[in-house]
C-alpha cells in the first residue's frame, strides 16, 4: 500500500489500508502510519505512531531513522516521540 500511495495510486492504497484497519486496533500500527505518510496524511500517521509508543512497539525505534519518516521530522509531535 505504501508503494501504491507513493506511485499515485491512492485508491488502491486506501483499499489496502481499509483491510489493515479492520484488524485488531493494536496491530499493524506502523505499517498503517507509513501508508498515511505516503498519502500525505501526517496527522493520522502521528496518531498511529503515538499509539505504537503507548503500546511500546519495538518497531518504532527502527522507524525514526528511516527515510520514510522524513515528512514528519519538522513536527513537534514527531520530536516528542523520538
Amino acid at each position: 500500500a505504501y508503494a501504491e500511495a507513493r506511485n499515485g495510486n491512492s485508491a488502491e492504497a486506501r483499499r489496502i489500508l481499509k483491510q489493515l484497519e479492520s484488524a485488531p486496533a493494536h496491530s499493524a500500527l506502523l505499517p498503517r502510519a507509513l501508508i498515511h505518510i505516503a498519502l500525505k496524511e501526517n496527522d493520522r500517521a502521528l496518531d498511529l505512531m503515538e499509539q505504537a509508543e503507548i503500546q511500546k512497539d519495538p518497531g518504532l525505534l527502527a522507524f525514526f531513522p528511516a527515510e520514510s519518516a522524513d515528512p514528519l521530522r519538522a513536527s513537534p509531535r514527531f520530536a516528542a516521540l523520538y
